[in-house]
C-alpha cells in the first residue's frame, strides 16, 4: 500500500505546487517509495488530524504547530521561497493597513484590531 503525501500549505500556486509534488513522488519512486495523494492536495480540514495519519509519509506544516502541537512528528526538511522577504528558511510577516492609515510602526497600533490567518499560524 502506497504512503500518503501530501502539501497542503502555502498552496497558493496550484501549478507549482503540483510540479512540486510531482517532482518529490519521482524523486521516492527512484528510491522504491511509493506515495499517493492529491497533487496538490485539497485543504484537508482538520490540519491537525491530517498530519497524525498513520499512513502519512510526508506533509507540510507551519512551524508553530510543529513544535507546539505535533510531537510525534519528525521534521526531515525545510522548504526555501522565492518570494519577497524570504531569505533561506526565513522568511517575514507583514502588517497590511490601507493607504490612507497614518499608522506606521508597529506601536502606533497599540488598542486596534488585527486579523490573522489562524491562531495556529506563527506567520500571521
Amino acid at each position: 500500500m502506497a504512503e500518503r503525501m501530501t502539501f497542503p500549505m502555502y498552496a497558493i500556486h496550484r501549478q507549482q505546487t503540483q510540479a512540486l509534488w510531482q517532482a518529490v513522488q519521482s524523486l521516492l519512486a527512484e528510491r522504491g517509495v511509493m506515495v499517493a495523494g492529491d497533487p496538490p492536495a485539497a485543504d484537508p480540514g482538520d490540519l491537525l488530524a491530517h498530519w497524525r495519519q498513520p499512513t502519512l509519509l510526508l506533509s507540510q506544516t507551519c512551524g508553530y504547530p510543529l513544535v507546539t502541537q505535533l510531537p510525534e512528528v519528525q521534521t526531515v526538511g525545510c522548504f526555501h521561497y522565492a518570494a519577497p522577504g524570504c531569505e533561506g528558511r526565513r522568511y517575514r510577516s507583514l502588517l497590511v493597513v490601507r493607504e490612507a492609515d497614518s499608522h506606521r510602526m508597529l506601536g502606533d497600533f497599540l488598542g486596534r484590531r488585527a486579523v490573522c490567518n489562524a491562531e495556529h499560524s506563527q506567520s500571521g
